[in-house]
């Protein structure tokens, strides 16, 4: 006596498996694409380079020192003013960076034009959070930068 088994496409077990194994490609697959679509932008590809670079940065706040700069930044809704002092002479424009720390795409420039007297003004956004803030500008062709950190409800932001 011998039993007629019916083919194994139509018992539970083998399909209960290979949907086991089908979830889990599909979570796998899934995993992989948020791990490559979701790359974080804290950290940088060029970790070397940008830690060569961290000498010439340095360099820029000391001539900044060297050169007496100091600076009073009044962020408004409508325009960004600066009042930038120092020992030597004044450059014609500067720039304001507002760099957030998370995020490369919430950062802004803001070119200020001076007004004569050490006033600069330039049309910017006041920002909502936390961000690093950079004013930078040259002299005689070598770069310099004061920087400061902006909170949010603070009218006037100090450079050093």
């Amino acid at each position: 006596m011998q039993q007629e088994s019916a083919p194994w496409y139509k018992h539970f077990w083998p399909w209960f498996i290979i949907c086991l194994m089908g979830t889990a490609v599909t979570a796998s697959l899934i995993t992989v694409y948020i791990a490559i679509d979701g790359s974080d932008d804290v950290v940088s590809d060029t970790y070397y380079k940008d830690g060569l670079a961290i000498n010439q940065l340095l360099d820029q706040d000391k001539l900044a020192n060297e050169l007496g700069f100091s600076a009073q930044i009044t962020l408004g809704s409508d325009a960004t003013v600066a009042v930038l002092n120092s020992n030597g002479a004044l450059p014609e424009q500067v720039i304001l960076k507002l760099l957030h720390p998370a995020s490369d795409e919430l950062d802004q420039n803001v070119f200020l034009f001076h007004e004569g007297n050490g006033n600069y003004r330039g049309a910017g956004t006041l920002p909502d959070q936390r961000y690093y803030v950079q004013l930078t500008g040259s002299d005689n062709g070598r770069p310099w930068r004061l920087s400061g950190e902006y909170q949010p409800g603070l009218a006037v932001l100090s450079l050093q």
